[in-house]
């Protein structure tokens, strides 16, 4: 082994002269790098991280139509949890689900929506008439204290968070409308609102060009509740149509069907404009027109309507259910052709088909005469606050068991003997029992026996209604 040399000094006399000093020529234990030292083994053990056993991934669809497959899904066993070792079972929390809104977006508020019959007291506010408009606030009058229609336009309002200016600008307008009527208030001073000019409904409809038919016709004011329904609706459709596009084609195909009735009797069944929307299941309904020919099926026709046309010119109308008993009575049509190209005698007769949450009934006031053109009836008819459906009136598939029956909530009138002028006022019923007489700004509380037009009352409030006739009324299902 050969000896390490610092200079002139060896290893070996270092030593020496070390031992002699007394130092010792072992390093001192404690020091780290002595090649000696043991350490200690801890005697406890680290704890091992739990490991979690993933269940398995499921399998990836192979297909699209594996997508639509409904399959039980299978219960999901709690984790295993390995810790040390040793396997055990943990218990599993649910998360807890946010609260999911009734509707989300447009589409699906329109397609789901119900009537509901529940509404708050609105303070009532009168409507200026600006340029002769005031055959257009008698409708939305009522329109607004009809409880399904302001809850459907409501919901659409608090329940849709997007715009809607743009595919439905009507729709919007009513909106905004419905918006200006606050709820009653018992502390409230003033018993109206100050009275205002919906003109945006206006310039909504003045867009539609049928509406300018209604420029400088004192009588339609009909049309215009059918133009704002219609218009309504068609918008309403039109948003559906966009989800269901492969739906309403197979719709729009349709062209009949075969229906079978008593003693498996069929008859040729056509229906025409049915689309549902909101504003058809507040106010759509239906007639049934059955054409019976010797010698050829029945020949149905299902028609919708959204106000009932009532004729009251017969002699023998005299009340609001003797023109709906009129015209459903079956009707002779002499020296009719049938298909197979005979003269026959054939009968033709209208039915209730369906009633709608809100019935609306036109009383046909004006007429076409041959010598003085479009003329005003003035005849007098009764009505009460309660009208009751005869279920002989209804379709003999759809027939009730027992009468149904509605309650008045709205009348609008017509002032003056002329077809071509005149004025328009309205009646509502407030949620309270109240009923109000508004004539455009001028809002005046009257009696129920006020509006009522029957065999008993003298009408006590003649001034109010001197030379009014009833035009249009407004009831709600009982």
């Amino acid at each position: 082994m050969p000896s390490l040399c610092f200079g002139e000094i060896t290893r070996d006399e270092i030593n020496s002269v070390l031992s002699i000093a007394g130092v010792s020529l072992s390093p001192p234990k404690k020091t780290p790098f002595y090649t000696g030292i043991q350490r200690k083994r801890k005697e406890k053990l680290e704890e091992v991280a739990p490991v979690i056993v993933e269940p398995p991934k499921p399998k990836a669809p192979d297909s699209w139509a594996s997508l639509l497959k409904t399959t039980d899904k299978p219960k999901q066993s709690a984790p295993h949890v390995q810790v040390n070792g040793k396997h055990t079972v943990t218990k599993s929390v649910k998360p807890v689900s946010p609260s999911v809104p009734k509707f989300i977006g447009i589409g699906d508020t329109i397609s789901k929506y119900e009537p509901t019959y529940t509404a708050p007291l609105l303070q009532p506010r009168g409507l200026i008439n600006n340029v002769n408009t005031c055959f257009m606030n008698v409708i939305l009058q009522p329109l607004v204290h009809c409880a399904p229609f302001y809850n459907l336009i409501k919901t659409i309002s608090t329940q849709v968070a997007h715009s809607i200016q743009s595919k439905t600008p009507l729709l919007d307008s009513i909106i905004e409308f419905i918006g200006e009527f606050q709820m009653d208030r018992l502390d409230s001073q003033e018993p109206y609102g100050e009275p205002f000019v919906p003109e945006y409904v206006y310039n909504a409809l003045r867009k539609q060009k049928k509406f300018d038919t209604l420029r400088g016709r004192q009588e339609d004011s009909e049309e215009f509740l059918c133009f704002l329904l219609d218009g309504l609706h068609e918008e309403m459709t039109s948003i559906l149509k966009e989800q269901h596009v492969a739906e309403e084609l197979a719709n729009a195909t349709t062209e009949g069907w075969l229906e079978v009735g008593m003693k498996n009797k069929t008859s040729n069944l056509r229906m025409t404009g049915f689309h549902d929307s909101p504003i058809s299941k507040i106010f759509g309904g239906k007639v049934r027109s059955v054409l019976r020919c010797p010698g050829a099926k029945d020949s149905i026709n299902l028609e919708p309507y959204q106000s009932l046309p009532l004729d009251i010119q017969p002699d023998n109308v005299h009340s609001i259910e003797d023109a709906i008993a009129n015209m459903t009575l079956p009707e002779i049509m002499h020296d009719y052709t049938s298909p197979k190209g005979l003269k026959v005698e054939a009968t033709k007769q209208v039915y209730l088909e369906g009633l709608p949450p809100v019935l609306i009934l036109h009383v046909k006031r004006f007429v076409f005469d041959n010598v003085g053109g479009v003329q005003k009836l003035i005849k007098r008819v009764n009505y009460g606050a309660k009208l009751t459906i005869d279920p002989e009136w209804m379709a003999p598939v759809s027939r009730p068991l027992e009468p149904i029956t509605y309650q008045l909530f709205g009348s609008v009138y017509h002032h003056g003997s002329s077809a071509g002028g005149g004025h328009y006022t309205c009646d509502i019923k407030r949620k309270n029992g109240q009923w109000l007489h508004i004539d455009d700004t001028t809002i005046t509380p009257v009696s129920e026996q006020d509006v009522l037009v029957t065999e008993e009352n003298t009408r006590t409030s003649e001034k109010i209604h001197a030379d009014q006739t009833a035009y249009i009324l407004f009831y709600i299902r009982a």
